[in-house]
């Protein structure tokens, strides 16, 4: 959302080479100035795109075995790109992901759950997490949180003009926490959620 105030004051200055102005003096007795400004909040622009650099809002894994599941070897890496990034004073986002009208994966759990009814070809008691790392787990990684989402500072310092900055994550294909692989059963999955971006 941009945000626009406008503003405009205007300045008064009496000119005069003496204290008093005669009627036979000629000259300017005043001068005006108005000044207007349109005062924008700074912003920037931010995209998600797949590992190929494709614009998407999908992350696709097409078919995994549970097998895949219990070995949390199934992982999709994307990221987030900033461009165009002006008048923002601490260069930083602020980044945020929350769960869209499905709950979490197990109470108070980190990992994102499976949306899609029970009534459906729901594929039970599986999971996904979201990792700030193109490997889960890897150093520097920090896993974003579906219970008590947890915001993580990206510098976009970089991101101006020409040059963008990129923000690595990944998803990964997991058992739900608490079960096992015994309980899973085949079906679809979807995990709707919202990344929250702001500015400073």
């Amino acid at each position: 959302m941009k945000i626009i105030i406008y503003s405009a004051f205007v300045i008064l200055a009496a000119i005069s080479g003496t204290p008093f102005i005669f009627p036979t003096q000629a000259g300017t007795p005043t001068l005006t100035l108005t000044v207007t400004s349109q005062i924008t909040m700074g912003t920037c622009t931010a995209e998600l795109l797949d590992d190929n650099g494709n614009t998407t809002n999908i992350i696709a894994f097409g078919n995994i075995y549970i097998s895949e599941l219990e070995a949390k070897s199934k992982i999709k890496s994307f990221k987030l790109r900033f461009t165009n990034c002006e008048g923002i004073p601490k260069r930083q986002a602020k980044v945020t992901l929350a769960p869209r009208g499905t709950a979490c994966a197990a109470t108070n759990s980190a990992a994102f759950a499976n949306n899609i009814p029970d009534t459906a070809n729901k594929a039970q008691h599986t999971a996904v997490e979201i990792w700030t790392t193109r490997t889960p787990e890897g150093n520097d990684s920090v896993q974003l949180q579906c219970f008590n989402p947890n915001t993580q500072l990206v510098d976009i310092s970089a991101a101006n003009g020409q040059q963008y900055v990129e923000y690595i994550l990944s998803a990964r294909m997991v058992v739900e926490p608490g079960q096992s692989s015994s309980a899973v059963t085949t079906g679809d999955f979807t995990s709707p959620a919202t990344f929250t971006i702001t500015y400073e």
